[in-house]
């Protein structure tokens, strides 16, 4: 696989929690937070203080919202069609998908 970006972020959660994974030099990262505006304001700084820009998301249902409003200037919020991504090795977790998604 070509690599486009040094670092890459990925987003995935169920409604009351948000997973981050970030892929920065090889060395993988994982965050979690709740989605309250405080926390997520947080997870936003950790990944653009680390120089993500690009932040893949799935887009089921309207779990994206809230990082989506609140990204505006911080991240580049990519959405991903969940079909094209549904390949993660091994059993999906919230941790493991968001790893897979900052990988591609």
């Amino acid at each position: 696989m070509e690599v486009r970006e040094r670092c890459g972020g990925g987003l995935d959660g169920p409604a009351r929690t948000v997973v981050a994974g970030l892929l920065k030099a090889g060395k993988q990262q994982t965050r979690t937070c709740s989605t309250m505006t405080a926390e997520l304001s947080r997870l936003l700084e950790w990944l653009s203080a680390e120089g993500c820009r690009p932040v893949a998301i799935e887009r089921p249902g309207v779990s994206w919202k809230p990082v989506f409003n609140l990204r505006e200037g911080v991240v580049e919020v990519v959405f991903v069609n969940p079909r094209h991504v549904k390949a993660v090795p091994g059993r999906k977790t919230a941790v493991r998908a968001c790893e897979w998604l900052a990988d591609l």
